[in-house]
């Protein structure tokens, strides 16, 4: 093996080993906390294509991060309930990958969007309560 060869191997080894650096700093989960306007103790559902997570306001839970948004329910006490869907972001860790080059978008930025690792929600997260409307 020339010396050529083994610098080939070694630049495609630190690729591969750097790519989806959004996954190895931001990770695939992501805290968010979760409250009501007006304020109270609530029971909440939070759903994305990774799954379905459950809080009491005010409160936070652990989602995965995915390139879907986040919907989220609640039912307060008496007739109060809530929806809202949060909008998935997409974060700036794929520029740390461009900075690795072709190999580093490729495989890193492959890494990080399967992952969901590039991916963020804005928080806190605040769901409007409004009285459920009675059906005759």
């Amino acid at each position: 093996m020339s010396y050529r060869d083994l610098l080939r191997c070694g630049v495609l080894l630190t690729l591969v080993g750097l790519g989806g650096c959004a996954t190895i700093v931001n990770g695939t989960t992501e805290s968010v906390s979760v409250d009501t306007m007006p304020s109270m103790p609530t029971k909440c559902t939070l759903t994305n294509s990774q799954g379905t997570w459950f809080v009491q306001t005010p409160g936070s839970v652990t989602v995965h991060k995915t390139k879907t948004d986040l919907k989220v329910h609640c039912d307060g006490a008496g007739d109060a309930t809530g929806d809202l869907t949060v909008k998935s972001n997409f974060g700036a860790a794929i520029y740390a990958n461009a900075l690795m080059g072709l190999g580093g978008v490729v495989i890193g930025g492959s890494i990080d969007a399967a992952s969901g690792a590039n991916y963020y929600y804005k928080i806190p997260i605040t769901v409007p309560m409004t009285e459920k409307q009675a059906s005759n």
